[in-house]
Parts: structure tokens; sequence; C-alpha cells
């Protein structure tokens, strides 16, 4: 299995950089359970259930994928990291921006997520979690001071619409941002 898998995957991410990703990464998820049934002390019956599956994340033309399947298979790590045509679809997607973010920083790079966070504010000017995130990306490139005008922009944003969980959240990273400068 570990050897399909590693097949499977260098096929996957070569696919998604010949269609021109420009960040691209594969789970393998391999489960087995076994249940046993006992009546009146005996055993009755044993199930066994062994599943496998995979994905790709990927980064391509400004936007972010997302593709599974449950099939190991060459072809079909090929279709599953045949993402272009999706992310085309949805370039204006402040959804879409915002997962492309999250990708970008979860890779180390917060200048570009700060750059898709953005992006996603500009289409929802009140997403309350694309304004956390671009406070988050800005602190981890070092920009302290553009970090906390975006979180002081967010917590207002998160305020405004009610998104609580949002605002506490920002909060904390606030006065973390406070505790630092001390």
């Amino acid at each position: 299995m570990i050897s399909l898998a590693r097949d499977l995957a260098a096929r996957a991410l070569d696919t998604a950089r010949v269609r021109g990703a420009t960040h691209a990464d594969a789970r393998f998820v391999h489960r087995e359970v076994e249940d046993a049934l006992v009546r009146n002390g005996h055993l009755d019956a044993v199930t066994r259930i062994d599943a496998a599956g995979f994905s790709v994340r990927v980064v391509a033309d400004g936007a972010w994928g997302f593709a599974a399947s449950q099939i190991l298979s060459a072809a079909e790590a090929d279709r599953v990291a045949e993402f272009k045509e999706v992310a085309e679809l949805m370039p204006d997607d402040p959804v879409v921006r915002f997962g492309l973010a999250g990708a970008y920083l979860d890779a180390g790079e917060p200048e570009n997520a700060a750059a898709e966070y953005r992006a996603a504010i500009r289409l929802k000017p009140d997403y309350s979690a694309a304004h956390r995130g671009l406070g988050r990306a800005l602190e981890r490139a070092g920009q302290i001071a553009e970090a906390r005008a975006a979180y002081q922009q967010g917590l207002e944003v998160a305020t405004r619409t009610g998104d609580l969980q949002t605002g506490k959240e920002i909060e904390v990273f606030l006065r973390r941002l406070e505790k630092a400068a001390r």
C-alpha cells in the first residue's frame, strides 16, 4: 500500500505541476476496522472493513482547488489532479480566494496569503474571517502595525455583522500583539 500511495502521489503532483499548479500536495488515508459480534457469550460474526482514499489540493492561476477519490489507480490520480477548469471558473469567488490564502499561509508564504486575503475582502468587505486571516498573514510576515490595523478592522466588521466567534478570536490576537509589544 505504501508503494502504491507514493506512486500515485508522485503521479498526481506531476500532473498538477504540468497543468500549471504553483502549489500541490497529496494525502492518503488507509483505514482498517474490525468488528466482532458476540451473542450469549459466543462469537457470532466478524466483519472487516478496509478503506483507502486520497486527495489532492492545488493552487493554480490564483485559485485554490481540492479533489478526492477512493479509487486508487493511476488514471484516477490524473483525473483528481485535473483542477484547472474548476479553478478558472471561480476566480472572483471570495471563498475560493480565502481558501487560496489559507493554502499560502500553510505553505509558509504570508505575503501571498495577505494578497489573497485582501482580494477576498475586496470581493466581500464584510468577510470577517478574511480580515482575521489578513491580520494573521501580516503578523507572520513581520508587519505588526499592519496586522494590528487589519485585526481592528476585522473586529469592527465582526461586531457589525454579529460574527461573535471571529470577533473573540480577533480580540485574542490583538491582546497577544499588545502583550508582545510590552
